[in-house]
């Protein structure tokens, strides 16, 4: 889900449907919250018992018990009790007198839950969103006519999805207040209108995520001998994000998958292979930092569910793939590679197996996680020697355990890779910015 927020241009009276609205959502959270009712409960009680809500028909009573109950869902599952409707800042602002009523009304919101076929997208609103344009509906014979500003980074999208609406086939969710409009479109809808996108067969973009590093890679396979190339290599250090707060953290997570997208669909690939991670916050005996970085600073979650958003609005596939051993595997396979690129590319060695073998499904069906051994280790047989490590290794597994036995790390760290071949980073999209990139390009 992707939510576009505009700046409305022109004055437009909504404040009695604003008080009424907040009033039907406080009273049906808290019928939620102290009395444990259903939801069909709850609506049938405001409309039975709540007084003064005139302006509002049946269907935004729906939207108000909806909009609390989603609030109140996600209070438990977070185990917070106490709700300040309004926000925390305004409630001060109204003890301490620090701002009039008018001001703090700017503050409230409707919420208008998306309709497709046989609305068109809204049963409360009309959309002409090639010419910034909207209008809603409260009821019958009221009609008031919104205009917004949009920012050129979503002017496609909204151009894409009116093309959507004007057949009915795009629910849109809106969330409207005195000075902005907010809409929540699901951008995976927005791929049934195909763009004419180049696509290079058998090239593949691929991700290795951790709390310090993301390592990106970009290869191309040989369909005959399922040789890999490498095209492209990049890392995003992450460490310095560890210092600061979490709305920042956010932000440059989301310009990395933003980033991460836009090199994809450069490219051409044909799918970007991640991996599909189960981590559970847990102690991991491991000591107090390394809980923090996994547990608190890992926004591992909030990392592939946006890179996965912009992958579906830019039109490119993405494949999640087990992780099992591919930090070892791909160590091994590039052992020149530092372990999150390295990681990486065994990524994309599984994702392209899996897009021949079930995809497009013009490949007989072999082992994806597990590759041959004795050719990983051929690739540097003297490194490995020195580990204790030689061909009588039976399989992956048996590997895994020598290497652990070892006292040497078969890892090779991003920063010895750095000192080695002398190479600078610098930060990404900004000066500002917390994150440094440091790009490979490989001649092919």
């Amino acid at each position: 889900m992707i939510s576009i927020k505009c700046k409305i241009t022109n004055n437009i009276e909504i404040d009695d449907y604003l008080r009424q609205y907040g009033n039907v959502f406080r009273f049906a959270y808290n019928r939620f919250f102290k009395e444990k009712k259903s939801i069909s409960e709850v609506y049938h009680l405001c409309n039975k018992k709540m007084n003064n809500i005139l302006l509002l028909d049946a269907s935004f009573v729906e939207f108000a018990v909806m909009e609390a109950h989603q609030t109140w869902k996600s209070q438990a599952e977070r185990k917070q009790n106490k709700i300040i409707f309004g926000g925390r800042k305004n409630f001060w602002k109204i003890k301490f007198h620090d701002d009039n009523a008018e001001e703090l009304v700017k503050n409230k919101w409707l919420y208008c839950i998306g309709r497709s076929k046989v609305f068109k997208g809204n049963r409360k609103f009309n959309f002409n969103l090639s010419n910034n344009k909207v209008t809603f509906k409260p009821s019958r014979n009221v009609k008031i006519p919104i205009e917004f500003l949009v920012t050129s980074n979503y002017r496609k999208l909204l151009d894409k999805a009116q093309v959507l609406l004007s057949v009915g086939e795009l629910p849109v969710t809106i969330k409207l207040s005195k000075d902005y409009i907010v809409f929540q479109i699901d951008e995976s809808i927005l791929c049934n209108v195909k763009n004419s996108r180049k696509i290079i067969p058998n090239r593949i973009l691929s991700i290795d995520s951790n709390p310090q590093f993301i390592g990106v890679s970009i290869s191309d396979f040989n369909k005959e001998t399922d040789s890999q190339k490498v095209i492209y290599t990049e890392v995003f250090d992450l460490r310095k994000l560890a210092e600061k707060s979490s709305g920042k953290r956010y932000y440059e997570i989301y310009s990395v998958a933003k980033q991460i997208a836009k090199i994809a669909r450069h490219y051409h690939c044909e799918a970007v292979g991640v991996e599909k991670l189960s981590i559970k916050n847990k102690n991991h005996g491991k000591g107090r930092t390394f809980n923090r970085k996994v547990n608190n600073l890992w926004n591992r979650v909030k990392f592939f569910n946006n890179l996965k958003k912009w992958l579906n609005i830019l039109d490119i596939r993405h494949q999640e793939i087990v992780p099992e051993y591919s930090s070892l595997i791909g160590q091994f396979r590039f052992p020149d590679e530092t372990d999150c690129v390295a990681a990486s590319l065994e990524i994309a060695r599984r994702t392209y197996l899996f897009n021949r073998i079930f995809i497009r499904k013009d490949r007989e069906k072999t082992n994806i996680v597990f590759p041959n051994l004795q050719e990983a280790l051929d690739r540097n047989p003297t490194r490995w020697k020195e580990m204790g490590i030689d061909s009588s290794c039976k399989n992956w597994k048996v590997l895994f355990g020598l290497t652990k036995k070892s006292k040497l790390s078969y890892r090779f760290l991003f920063d010895d890779w750095a000192k080695a071949h002398g190479r600078s980073s610098f930060r990404h999209k900004s000066r500002s910015s917390n994150v440094k990139v440091i790009k490979t390009y490989h001649l092919w």
